[in-house]
């Protein structure tokens, strides 16, 4: 299995952002993405065996990057892909002098938090009804990791 990351064209940016919409539920534009990176944002995307597989978009500022949504399509997952990718970014973000990564994600999506909690994140805050799906509210937890420790691990 071969797996690539790359600075998204302008046709990966569609492949984004349909991405969102049928994983996540929500319109996440292009002219929303090329915003976004061009202002302080980070974005990659993720190949395996020449197809696209997921994606990562996040901001990054002096001392830490906030990781704003990371997809890794159902067929891939659990392959080390999201690993690898997290590796990937861990070491860019050394390479920049950003030590932490933050981000929010459901107390209702047990496999990210487990996802996470492998790399070493820790919660570090609770964001009370901050997803909405379905009409159904629920509360985000706030993780925090160390782009240094994450850098350091293997693909399982």
């Amino acid at each position: 299995m071969q797996t690539k990351f790359l600075i998204p064209s302008h046709n990966d940016l569609k492949l984004i952002s349909e991405a969102e919409k049928s994983f996540f539920g929500k319109e996440f534009g292009i002219n929303l993405i090329k915003n976004h990176v061009k202002n302080s944002g980070y974005a990659i995307i993720v190949t395996t065996n020449g197809k696209f597989s997921g994606h990562m978009i996040s901001n990054i500022s002096r001392l830490e990057a906030e990781i704003i949504t990371l997809l890794i399509l159902p067929d891939f997952q659990r392959k080390g892909i999201g690993r690898s990718l997290m590796i990937h970014f861990a070491k860019y973000l050394i390479n920049k002098g950003v030590k932490y990564i933050l981000l929010e994600v459901s107390v209702n999506n047990f496999q990210a938090l487990e996802f996470y909690s492998s790399l070493g994140f820790n919660s570090v805050g609770l964001r009370p009804l901050y997803y909405k799906n379905d009409n159904v509210r629920s509360d985000a937890k706030v993780l925090k990791g160390n782009a240094e420790y994450i850098q350091n691990f293997k693909v399982k």
